[in-house]
């Protein structure tokens, strides 16, 4: 009882999020993040976080109270229909259909709350932008992963790279996998467009 008095809705809402993903047969261990993580260490390649553990509990814990409680409603809402959703979700993410992944995860999130929106995935993304920009400009090659959800439509990492005169070249998908994964690959340049128009033109 004095546990439940003290959860926060926040991480009610995470806790509930991922056994998600176990109730529909999912294993977290199995992850793209997990893996790229594990190859990375026995490869010996350094390794760095576009955010932190303590960034992203401090971004979650600072949330209205009523953003909170709407992010906890809408997992509770929703968790008869995790298996259903993540298959989708699955599908478009290994198609490389972003479309698909915005309708899926995306545009739900907007309706059921414009600043949760903004918060998790907006401005998240415009940071990691940055991040990455500066990391052009440093000698050598950069791999990054980012999740599905920050990859769609205007909102997203390769679009606001475009934005602000990067060229992002879409890889087909023989050329973007490793493992196996089907999944899109977008290769930042620090070649610049002409214009920020031609970045947005460009494939």
């Amino acid at each position: 009882d004095v546990y439940k008095r003290q959860m926060r809705p926040w991480l009610a809402g995470v806790i509930l999020s991922s056994a998600k993903l176990s109730y529909a047969g999912y294993d977290a261990a199995s992850g793209v993040d997990v893996i790229l993580r594990t190859e990375a260490r026995e490869a010996n390649k350094p390794i760095m976080g576009l955010e932190t553990p303590e960034q992203q509990i401090g971004m979650l814990s600072s949330f209205p109270e009523a953003g909170q409680l709407a992010f906890l409603t809408s997992t509770i809402r929703d968790f008869d229909a995790a298996p259903v959703e993540l298959e989708q979700l699955t599908e478009a993410w290994s198609s490389g259909d972003t479309d698909a992944i915005a309708a899926v995860t995306l545009e739900p999130m907007r309706k059921q709350s414009e600043s949760l929106y903004q918060t998790l995935i907006v401005e998240r993304n415009r940071r990691w932008a940055a991040q990455i920009t500066a990391l052009l400009d440093t000698p050598g090659v950069a791999f990054v992963a980012v999740g599905a959800l920050h990859l769609s439509g205007e909102d997203g990492v390769p679009e606001m790279l475009r934005a602000s005169g990067i060229r992002v070249i879409r890889l087909p998908q023989a050329e973007g996998l490793a493992r196996g994964w089907r999944t899109s690959a977008f290769h930042p340049m620090r070649t610049p467009a002409k214009s920020a128009e031609e970045a947005r033109r460009t494939p």
